[in-house]
């Protein structure tokens, strides 16, 4: 039998695995005490482990506990949607024209009106036609908005952006462009010469007017070198000091008949 066995003082004792029950581990545990199977399915205990027959309960799965897809083999017509429901399904027929448990009967009444977003219903052929007068919507009931942005039939001009609404569409002017599909450009406003001079001119003006400055300062210097060069210096007291005065000696004067006395 299975399980471990541990001696005990004058006796033993088995630990038996969760299937199995009794002194020595020799009796099958009900695995079906505790009602495993779900959603009404039916336990069968079985040796070590149980099964469940999930037959008529609308679940499948070990235990009963996943829902069976009744719309794998689903018979709605005319693009009807299928609704899983336990054990059946039912069809959907909102938007299709049809009507029925399988969506298989056309509605050939315009009373009450089928067509959606202010469609024109119309009889023809035993079924009836909808008009969709608003351009914002398509399909056999008018059910189905146009995303004008995708298909290009927007009227949005210049860079403007066009923006997909329910039944219609908007434009996202820039701040060169205003009206409803951004068709009308807006006016700049003018600046003034005086306020139109940006930092880096007014930058140039102060370096050229520092140039100028410059070189009205090289000039100056330069005539004034060249006046000095061209002037001599006339200074009486250091030349009388510097240089002995001329003379005649007395004895190199001519006789003339006068003599000294």
């Amino acid at each position: 039998f299975p399980g471990a066995c541990t001696n005990v003082p004058g006796s033993f004792e088995c630990a038996c695995p969760a299937e199995w029950d009794g002194f020595r581990c020799g009796e099958n545990r009900d695995d079906c005490t505790d009602n495993p199977c779900q959603n009404g399915g039916s336990c069968k205990d079985l040796l070590g482990g149980y099964s469940c027959d999930c037959t008529g309960t609308g679940f499948e799965g070990a235990n009963c506990s996943d829902p069976v897809d009744d719309c794998v083999n689903h018979r709605c017509e005319h693009g009807g949607t299928c609704v899983d429901m336990v054990r059946r399904y039912r069809c959907v027929c909102d938007d299709t024209g049809y009507t029925g448990f399988f969506c298989e009967v056309p509605i050939t009444s315009c009373s009450p009106n089928p067509c959606l977003n202010n469609g024109t219903c119309s009889l023809k052929d035993g079924g009836i036609v909808c008009n969709c007068s608003d351009p914002g919507y398509q399909g056999n009931l008018c059910q189905s908005d146009v995303d004008e942005c995708a298909d290009d039939a927007h009227k949005c001009q210049g860079e403007s952006v066009c923006v997909n609404v329910v039944g219609s569409y908007s434009c996202v002017c820039g701040g060169s462009r205003t009206g409803e599909f951004c068709e009308t450009a807006v006016a700049q406003p003018q600046t003034s010469s005086s306020s139109a001079l940006s930092d880096g001119a007014i930058v140039a003006l102060v370096i050229l007017a520092l140039l100028l400055l410059l070189l009205v300062v090289v000039v100056v210097v330069w005539h004034m070198r060249q006046r000095r060069k061209t002037q001599g210096k006339y200074r009486p007291s250091e030349m009388e000091g510097a240089a002995p005065a001329p003379g005649i000696p007395m004895d190199k004067l001519a006789d003339r008949g006068e003599r000294l006395i």
